[in-house]
């Protein structure tokens, strides 16, 4: 049974657009080689990286997704870790199927626990632009009173 995986990689962003697609015809032979399929190449262009990588500090991310075995993913690791173009790639399995994101879930936001509801038979009176709030009091909390300074090894105050 083939099992999905992604493999993220960074080629240097002076590379050109004929040197990569040599690079990808390469990689998809090996994919192909080693009985896997390739699903998907998405070229995402040259990013800004969150550090130097290389002494670079922006790169040409490539995602590839393909179907294979454990010998199809050793392969194509095999691959980027020898060439001299990919500078970083991580390969990880697909759990969910590529390119439908998971539904979130939207939880409601509960009321203020401070708010006073507005009877539906009241209606709440706009407040006019002359007119200003009153400022909330602070809330004074207790000081604690001071601690006394702890005794000396001997037992006397210094």
């Amino acid at each position: 049974m083939k099992t999905p995986y992604e493999t993220m990689f960074l080629l240097p962003p002076t590379i050109s657009e004929e040197e990569i697609d040599a690079f990808m015809g390469r990689l998809r032979e090996s994919v192909e080689k080693k009985y896997g399929e390739v699903m998907l190449i998405e070229k995402q262009g040259v990013k800004k990286t969150s550090y130097a990588v290389n002494k670079l500090n922006s790169a040409y991310y490539i995602l590839f997704q393909y179907k294979g075995r454990g010998e199809t993913i050793s392969e194509v690791e095999r691959l980027l870790k020898n060439s001299d173009e990919v500078m970083k790639y991580l390969s990880t399995k697909i759990t969910s199927k590529p390119g439908k994101p998971e539904p979130k879930k939207i939880e409601a936001t509960p009321a203020p626990e401070t708010a006073e509801p507005v009877a539906a038979t009241e209606t709440a009176e706009p407040v006019a632009a002359t007119e200003t709030a009153e400022p909330v009091a602070a809330i004074e909390t207790p000081v604690p009173p001071a601690q006394e300074a702890p005794l000396a090894g001997n037992g006397t105050q210094e």
